[in-house]
């Protein structure tokens, strides 16, 4: 459709401006995102709205999880619920790019404390 939004379109353009190994992991993360958070094709909370293309529902966040960070205990609904509701700042029952953003930076601030401790312990 003409004017809609494809993430591939936004990935083109935003991999024309980068090119080192950090803009390529800024490059990857958001489109991974988009990747998933265009999956449900307007069936979501924001039906009829474009809105849901910018936003994970909660089938998309737990196909992303298990996809691309392996995450099996998200399988239990309860699981899935809680770590849901944590994200979710603005209660929409979706998550936005930013909401899905401190998932990411938490996790990479948690595999830095580990790698830290690691490196002093030996």
């Amino acid at each position: 459709m003409a004017g809609e939004h494809r993430p591939a379109d936004a990935s083109v353009a935003f991999r024309s401006v980068m090119s080192n190994r950090l803009s390529l992991a800024i490059e990857t993360l958001v489109g991974v995102f988009h990747e998933y958070a265009s999956k449900d094709g307007g069936r979501g909370r924001y039906e009829g709205n474009c809105m849901d293309q910018f936003t994970l529902s909660k089938r998309e966040f737990k196909e992303l999880l298990l996809k691309e960070l392996k995450m099996d205990n998200v399988r239990d609904p309860a699981k899935l619920e809680v770590l849901m509701k944590d994200l979710d700042d603005n209660g929409d029952g979706q998550l936005d790019f930013q909401e899905f953003v401190v998932m990411v930076v938490t996790m990479a601030s948690l595999c830095n404390d580990l790698l830290l401790k690691n490196l002093t312990d030996n």
